[in-house]
Formats: structure tokens, C-alpha cells, sequence
């Protein structure tokens, strides 16, 4: 009769708990991996997923160890029915969260090419962000630079406009000055003097209301040269023998013409 050959179990054991306390350790340095990665992009979609996948896996794993490990605690201590009892719980979690890491699974090439598409969008969309962001900081400073133009032509012009009022209001004639439309602008000191009328006063008014002119002998008004001069273009002189009636009614005869005022483009911009 041969000897029966009696196999010890112990080094399994030791090797299944020692595995299994590995595996609890590996499964939390994961997680905490995980959760540093996840913690610096939480608005990323793909590290939440990613995130969630380890999870999964961690619970699987402590699932796993722990059950492993009451198992061998349990039988070393000879209590087995206890095992019995809580094995099938330990299953079913081991196989639902064995679904879970499944179910993960079979989405990750999906997450992964809308997250991947979603990079590329967002990339896209920071260097036409960007792109804009320089168009415009040119088109601003392009502003930038034609507002101090402007404003240096502006003063400019307002210079030359207050050294050519100085000008005429020192000439020793009557000058008046029109618009277009044969408004008056500017009269300087003399031409105040013979109309009777202010600067202020005058400014706005129809030339004919503030200059107002008759024939000395017929009495009647004469024609005003300013229309005359803003139709043809050219210098008209006044008739003879012409009389100014200021605003008080007090007349005194005058030599005058009036002359075209041209822009650069030799437009009439006044009389």
C-alpha cells in the first residue's frame, strides 16, 4: 500500500496574502496618482473619466485583497463556515465592479477621440482667439495713432483758424467773411464799427441783413456781391456810388468787392 503524500497549503496561502496586501497597496498609490492628475485639470473630461476608471479598478482591487485576506484569516482560524457565508457577497461585488471596469472599458476609445477633438477645438479656438487679439491690438493701435494725427491736425487747423481771426480783425478795412450759404462768420473791428453790428451779433446772420447797402442817389438797395461772387467764382466789386446803412440807420458810402474763399482743391468755401 503506497504512502499518501501530504501537500501543505501554507506557502500558497502566504503567497496569495502577501499578493493581495501588494495589490491593496498598488491599487492606492494608483488612486492617489489618479487624484493628483485629476486635481490639476478637473475641468478636463478626459482625466474625470480617467479618474473614474481608476476607481473603479480600486474597488475592484480592495474588493479583491480584503476578500482575500478574511478568507485566509478565516480559515487559518478554523472558522470556514463564516467564509461561506460571506463569499458570495464578495463576489458579487468583485463582479459588479468587474462590469463597471467593462463598461469603461468599451467607452474609452469613444471618450478618448471626443477628447482628443475637443483639445484640438479648444487649441483651435485659443489661436483664433489669439489671432483676433493681435488684429485687434493692431487695429487699436492704427486708432490710436490716427486719433493723435487727427488731433494734432485739429490743433493745428484751430492755430492757423485763430492766427487768420487775429489777422483779419487787424486789418485796417472792413472785412466780413460768409459760408456757403452766405452766412456770415467773421467780422473784424472796423467792420463792426461801420455796420453797427458785434461779432457775436452778426455770426449766423444772411450777409444782406448785416450788410445791408443802397444806391446813394436812387435810394434803392443794390445787389449784394456775395451770391455773385459764390455763383461765377470770381471777384466782384461793388457798384458806385454805394452807401452802407449800419444797425442804428446811420449811412456812410463805401468802396468795397467781394472776393472767392478757396480750400486746397480750389473749392469755394466762402465769400
Amino acid at each position: 500500500m503506497a504512502a499518501a503524500v501530504i501537500v501543505s497549503w501554507a506557502p500558497v496561502e502566504i503567497i496569495d496574502s502577501v499578493g493581495s496586501i501588494l495589490a491593496l497597496l498598488l491599487a492606492i498609490g494608483c488612486l492617489q496618482q489618479a487624484w493628483g492628475w485629476y486635481r490639476g485639470r478637473r475641468e478636463d473630461i478626459f482625466r474625470h473619466y480617467i479618474m473614474l476608471f481608476t476607481l473603479a479598478f480600486v474597488v475592484f482591487a480592495v474588493s479583491r485583497s480584503c476578500g482575500h485576506l478574511i478568507k485566509q484569516i478565516l480559515i487559518l482560524s478554523g472558522r470556514e463556515h463564516i467564509w461561506h457565508m460571506l463569499s458570495p457577497f464578495s463576489g458579487a461585488i468583485n463582479t459588479a465592479t468587474f462590469f463597471v471596469i467593462f463598461a469603461f472599458s468599451l467607452y474609452y476609445q469613444r471618450v478618448k477621440i471626443i477628447h482628443t477633438k475637443l483639445e484640438e477645438y479648444k487649441d483651435n479656438l485659443e489661436e483664433m482667439v489669439a489671432l483676433r487679439t493681435a488684429e485687434l491690438e493692431e487695429t487699436n493701435f492704427s486708432l490710436e495713432n490716427e486719433v493723435t494725427e487727427r488731433q494734432a491736425i485739429q490743433k493745428a487747423l484751430e492755430a492757423e483758424r485763430e492766427r487768420l481771426a487775429v489777422t483779419l480783425r487787424s486789418i485796417g478795412d472792413g472785412v466780413i467773411t460768409t459760408d456757403i450759404e452766405g452766412r456770415v462768420i467773421l467780422l473784424n473791428r472796423v467792420s463792426e464799427q461801420l455796420t453797427g453790428w458785434t461779432q457775436e451779433e452778426a455770426a449766423g446772420h444772411p450777409i444782406a441783413e448785416v450788410f445791408n447797402i443802397i444806391d446813394e442817389f436812387t435810394r434803392r438797395p443794390q445787389e449784394n456781391p456775395v451770391p455773385k461772387v459764390l455763383k461765377y467764382g470770381q471777384i466782384v466789386d461793388l457798384a458806385n456810388h454805394t452807401a452802407l446803412i449800419d444797425r442804428n440807420g446811420v449811412e456812410r458810402s463805401i468802396a468795397d468787392s467781394g472776393a472767392p474763399i478757396r480750400d486746397r482743391e480750389s473749392r469755394i468755401i466762402g465769400v
